[in-house]
């Protein structure tokens, strides 16, 4: 085959899998927009369509189902924010100030409608066994990355491996609900009451005199 010929058929591909690309970016953003302005309900094939500008054909297509675009809005929240805390060079010799970063630094992606959208997501598909499978499958791969992010954070700690472990899950098990919590009724105050009670238990598990933990 003649090389331009072969350089005509690669760009024909990449131009197809570039349209592909946007097109389910659109349906994705569609959702979000949708499920963080109306809520969840609201969120049908249709309205998701619509509001992207594509038939009902077209998302089944690129997710199969309502299911396929859900998991994809939370798939994609969730590799967002394991991407921005691993271009996050966080440099300070005081244990505290890194622990303060690192919470900041995931505070921020919780923030996002994306975030928002993938935690109401996830609140209105715990009873459908086959999607929180898959969603649980997905979450323990996230999980290893940021535990790498995590031990590259704070590598020079005293602290075992099962504080280290302890921290992470404390962390994330406190931001989840608070930020659970802040979609029901905002409380700027007690966010940050939480945030400090949070950053003086994190800086204690990982330091020089961590409390100890229920065998």
């Amino acid at each position: 085959m003649p090389a331009a010929l072969k350089n005509k058929k690669a760009r024909k591909g990449r131009t197809q899998a570039e349209r592909s690309a946007k097109t389910r970016q659109r349906i994705i953003q569609a959702a979000v927009e949708i499920i963080s302005k109306s809520g969840f309900k609201k969120a049908s094939m249709g309205q998701i369509a619509a509001a992207a500008g594509v038939t009902t054909g077209a998302i089944q297509h690129h997710f199969g189902d309502k299911a396929g675009i859900l998991f994809a809005v939370i798939e994609l929240s969730f590799s967002q924010l394991a991407a921005r805390l691993s271009t996050t060079i966080i440099e300070s010799e005081n244990l505290e100030d890194r622990v303060a970063r690192f919470i900041e630094v995931l505070w921020e992606k919780y923030q996002t409608p994306l975030f928002w959208t993938s935690l109401e997501i996830m609140m209105n598909m715990k009873n459908d066994s086959v999607f929180t499978e898959k969603m649980k499958k997905h979450m323990d791969h996230i999980l290893l990355i940021i535990d790498r992010m995590w031990m590259g954070t704070f590598w020079d700690t005293p602290a075992s491996r099962e504080h280290h472990i302890a921290a992470q899950r404390f962390l994330f098990n406190t931001i989840n609900g608070l930020a659970i919590a802040n979609l029901a009724a905002p409380d700027a105050h007690g966010t940050k009451t939480t945030f400090i009670l949070l950053k003086t238990t994190i800086t204690q598990l990982l330091g020089d005199h961590p409390p100890l933990l229920p065998v």
